[in-house]
């Protein structure tokens, strides 16, 4: 267990239990005390309001609500125990004055030495305004560790750079597998669509591959990877034997 809201004492009682008239009743109790410091609460600093990745730009933006309890002024957001280490510049960030309660205007800090897929971790650390009188600058830090996965750019022409093919199968000429190849971007297509144009309708599908099949009519079907979105790569994805086609 790990108790909260005490300040370096907690008193903490322990007993065993027998059935009561009410509910249980508590026996052979004892007391214990025992003195740590607790790690502070979470969401009692800045707290994630929003966030969003510019792929283009490689810019990792977000938005801090000020939750400091006691409240005080934030004039300065940091990221503190980033990793990778050197994955955000700047990692100290000046805002306008940001009060108790308030939302922050969208802040944004550059990402770099990083990969697609890779998830850059970090801390909120708010920096107290200085007011004369007070003593040096404090800041508080929240206990939540944010993470944000780096989105793949899906640079180039789409069409070029993902393919699909169909191929005989089963020994006959009139049942097919699909085979798909994606080297374009694996947070962008969720799934495919496979239509048999009329006369012809579908006899029989099947999903491949770990891939779904959603929807299905006479001469349509939807499938969907077993992930958010197509994965990189190349996967067969269904076989089919179409029926009543025409003969050429």
């Amino acid at each position: 267990m790990c108790p909260e809201n005490f300040s370096n004492i907690v008193d903490i009682q322990i007993s065993f239990i027998i059935p009561g008239f009410t509910g249980p009743v508590d026996q052979c109790t004892k007391t214990f005390q025992r003195t740590c410091s607790p790690p502070p609460p979470p969401n009692k600093c800045l707290t994630l309001v929003k966030d969003s990745i510019d792929c283009i730009k490689k810019q990792y933006c977000f938005q801090v609500k000020n939750s400091t309890s006691p409240g005080f002024n934030i004039v300065a957001v940091e990221l503190y125990m980033v990793s990778p280490s050197n994955a955000l510049t700047p990692k100290i960030i000046n805002i306008p004055l940001l009060t108790p309660g308030a939302t922050s205007d969208w802040i944004c800090v550059d990402y770099k030495n990083v990969n697609p897929n890779d998830n850059v971790c970090f801390k909120i650390v708010g920096h107290r305004e200085i007011i004369a009188g007070t003593g040096p600058q404090y800041c508080c830090i929240d206990t939540i560790k944010h993470c944000f996965k780096v989105l793949d750019c899906c640079t180039g022409d789409a069409c070029t750079l993902t393919d699909l093919t169909l191929s005989s199968s089963g020994g006959s000429s009139c049942c097919f597998t699909g085979t798909m190849t994606n080297n374009y971007c694996d947070n962008i297509y969720t799934g495919f669509h496979v239509q048999v144009i009329a006369p012809a309708t579908i006899s029989q599908i099947q999903a491949l591959s770990g891939y779904t099949i959603y929807a299905i009519d006479a001469h349509n079907a939807y499938l969907y990877p077993a992930t958010a979105y197509v994965p990189k790569g190349s996967a067969q994805i269904f076989t089919m034997c179409p029926e009543n086609s025409v003969t050429l």
